[in-house]
């Protein structure tokens, strides 16, 4: 086996696909000493012009670091987040920077579907698509399953990561 071809298997089939028009390998770089965890950074050279992605949960954390990546590249994004002034916030800082994408933030809970629609139809107003999704919102809150309140803690996390995914892929 070559060794593109062993990368290409390490990284999977198909590599990682981004919303339904926008697909890129991954790949481990040469050089690079998978046994000893040694893997250097491989760069992505993405041209995301005239794209837009929906970035849940990107007012902070891991989303802001998506949303502000995706604009790196050229998309615009529709920012949500929980709380519509950190949504915003960020929305911002894209929109403040020279690489000339645009964006919106947006409040709304995904796990209530009106709520995500209406998001979907406004983000769509302000951008004029949406192309890429990146379901990112998400909860931490997890303990022992006897501690008291876990069923509410259990419940809520179902909510926000599966229903929230569902409800954002369908709208």
């Amino acid at each position: 086996m070559s060794d593109e071809q062993d990368r290409d298997r390490q990284a999977g089939p198909g590599g990682l696909a981004l919303g339904s028009r926008v697909r890129f390998r991954t790949a481990i770089p040469p050089g690079s000493d998978l046994k000893s965890g040694a893997v250097e950074p491989a760069s992505m050279d993405l041209d995301l012009t005239g794209e837009t992605a929906l970035v849940t949960g990107g007012g902070r954390g891991n989303g802001r670091a998506i949303a502000l990546e995706l604009a790196t590249h050229g998309a615009d994004v529709v920012v949500n987040d929980l709380d519509e002034d950190v949504a915003e916030d960020t929305a911002a800082t894209i929109r403040d920077r020279d690489d000339d994408s645009d964006a919106v933030g947006l409040a709304a809970d995904v796990t209530d579907q009106a709520e995500v629609e209406a998001m979907v139809e406004h983000g769509v107003e302000e951008l004029g698509s949406v192309d890429i999704l990146v379901n990112n919102a998400g909860v931490g809150n997890a303990g022992p399953f006897l501690d008291e309140g876990y069923d509410d803690d259990f419940r809520l996390n179902i909510e926000v990561h599966l229903f929230g995914s569902i409800n954002c892929t369908r709208a």
